[in-house]
């Protein structure tokens, strides 16, 4: 059975809004402060609505994570590349601007074989249009390095003190231990 937080919800809701911001144009002040925390969020809310019962099911979990995330990485990856050329006779994608100076070009076949590669073993080299992307192969390899570490480091320590990872965070909330998103 699912319990809905609205704490949840608000602090999910606040990271969107705040990204938006920060895509969209605000104060370079305003910008830098937002980016300092923007994407941990998202990160830390992932890590606060892990199932304790993946511990004992690792393998259960990994597959939710393949067909959740690195299964849409990749059919959109391939599907934005099939259609990469097209794109680029519609003057969507173009030799003269690209994102971050990252201008395109026509593929050749070996092209599309070479970034096919990439998208499926590595989920990288997605297509321009694909920018927001990096988020799922970041979340996937997470959140597969935090179940290994929280399956099987028991008492990780870094500098001399626990190691803070969402796991922790999230028995740190369900524990009423800490104050953050205490409703």
């Amino acid at each position: 059975m699912k319990i809905y937080s609205e704490s949840i919800s608000i602090t999910k809701a606040f990271g969107i809004l705040l990204m938006v911001m920060c895509h969209a144009g605000c104060p370079k002040f305003m910008h830098d402060f937002i980016y300092i925390f923007h994407m941990p969020l998202f990160f830390i809310m992932s890590g606060y609505c892990f199932k304790e019962k993946y511990l004992n099911t690792p393998k259960q979990f990994a597959i939710r994570r393949v067909k959740g995330l690195y299964v849409p990485f990749v059919k959109y990856g391939l599907l934005f590349l099939v259609f990469h050329n097209v794109l680029f006779y519609l003057n969507i994608y173009n030799g003269e601007y690209g994102f971050n100076g990252n201008v395109s070009s026509l593929y050749s076949v070996s092209d599309y074989f070479h970034h096919a590669i990439l998208i499926v073993t590595a989920m990288s080299d997605s297509e321009q249009l694909l920018g927001g992307y990096w988020f799922l192969r970041c979340l996937f390899w997470g959140s597969l390095i935090s179940l290994a570490t929280i399956k099987y480091v028991k008492k990780p320590i870094v500098g001399g003190g626990n190691f803070a990872y969402p796991y922790n965070f999230n028995k740190c909330i369900s524990n009423n231990t800490c104050a953050i998103f205490r409703n």
